[in-house]
């Protein structure tokens, strides 16, 4: 039995997804967090929200105690379809026909994914500094390739090596310093550097299509807010440029922050934008 306050597990198949609601409106929103974060970063971001909205926040795979039981995320990652029927399932399981998405970062990614797969259950997303806008050449580099996750594997054995590459890598200036920081911040340890190889290579499948996104949307009128810090050096405003070559009608929105923008005061404005 489950307290009030106590995480919830929806399970299918080899899928087991933790998520936590809070709220009391009418309308839902299925809230996705960013790399290495956890469902709690919505909490006080989502505080404005709670009379008009029931808030459904997620710990995606790999995070929390979200899992694919017995599965090896590089040999078998997510595929596109059983990522479409588990999110129909679980919301069918909200008792919810249509629903909003808020997706912040790599839950960005996930959000436009979900829309794309599954537009008729979708009311409206909003992004907030949302990866899978650009293809990253690392990012493909080691969880694409056979090659470059194996070099990734190398990297998790051999931390001494792995630093030293990172410093060539700011040293010859192919990485901000600012980025760098970021990365040593998600890669601290072993075990850590161990979660980013399984969460990059299980969702390595799991990226938009902005055509088919772009026809999902316009067929089922689903509008699209993004969300971009002024001061953000890992999502910055110009990878926003490909999603409003594709989706026109996208609305790019300027927050005065940095990366980290799920604050109650975005929360707030984030309210007044959807109550229009």
């Amino acid at each position: 039995m489950n307290t009030k306050d106590s995480n919830k597990f929806f399970h299918k198949d080899d899928f087991r997804m933790e998520y936590n609601s809070w709220g009391e409106g009418t309308r839902k929103i299925l809230a996705l967090h960013g790399f290495g974060r956890n469902l709690n970063d919505f909490r006080e971001f989502t505080a404005p929200l709670k009379k008009e909205f029931t808030i459904y926040a997620v710990n995606i795979f790999y995070h929390g105690q979200s899992k694919i039981i017995e599965r090896n995320p590089e040999k078998d990652p997510i595929k596109t379809g059983e990522f479409a029927s588990f999110f129909e399932a679980f919301f069918d399981h909200l008792e919810c026909e249509k629903i909003y998405i808020m997706g912040y970062s790599l839950g960005g990614r996930l959000g436009m994914k979900i829309t794309e797969l599954i537009p008729e259950r979708i009311e409206a997303i909003f992004l907030f500094a949302p990866d899978g806008l650009t293809k990253n050449r690392w990012y493909v580099l080691f969880s694409h390739t056979r090659l470059g996750r194996s070099i990734f594997k190398y990297f998790i054995r051999n931390n001494i090596f792995y630093n030293k590459v990172l410093n060539s890598f700011v040293r010859l200036g192919i990485i901000s310093q600012k980025l760098e920081g970021f990365i040593r911040s998600q890669t601290a340890s072993k075990e850590l550097q161990q979660k980013v190889f399984d969460i990059w290579a299980s969702l390595r499948k799991i990226e938009p299509n902005f055509g088919k996104l772009k026809k999902g949307l316009e067929n089922h009128n689903i509008p699209v807010k993004v969300f971009i810090g002024t001061h953000d050096n890992i999502i910055p405003l110009k990878n926003t440029r490909k999603l409003k070559q594709k989706i026109p009608a996208t609305d790019i929105i300027l927050i005065k922050s940095g990366h980290k923008m799920l604050t109650k005061k975005v929360g707030q404005e984030i309210k007044e934008r959807l109550l229009e």
